[in-house]
């Protein structure tokens, strides 16, 4: 089964030096994103120093990534990339109902 992992619609940008990656509270049913403007709602902080163009791939809740037997299967996230570079991204809340592993 091919992946689109391009797939625009679940992409957000940024080139700021400092801003956000957001998801909803646990059920979330809408993907991961980028926020520039309201910090009170950023599970994690990315510091891009370099004004690179970063985006930031939703992928659970955004792209269908399912097991040979046709299941959904666990996904992160989404990732962020920029040039050649990727990084995958868990993000978790302490404190949240769910996260007392975290």
């Amino acid at each position: 089964m091919s992946i689109n992992f391009l797939n625009t619609g679940c992409q957000t940008y940024s080139s700021r030096k400092k801003f956000g990656l957001c998801d909803d509270p646990p059920p979330a049913r809408n993907p991961a994103y980028i926020d520039e403007a309201n910090g009170a709602n950023w599970i994690a902080v990315v510091i891009n120093d370099y004004d690179y163009n970063c985006t930031f791939t939703a992928v659970d809740n955004c792209i269908d990534v399912r097991k040979p037997n046709g299941k959904l299967d666990k996904r992160c996230e989404g990732f962020i990339s920029y040039n050649d570079t990727i990084i995958f991204v868990e993000l978790k809340e302490r404190g949240t109902q769910g996260a007392e592993w975290v």
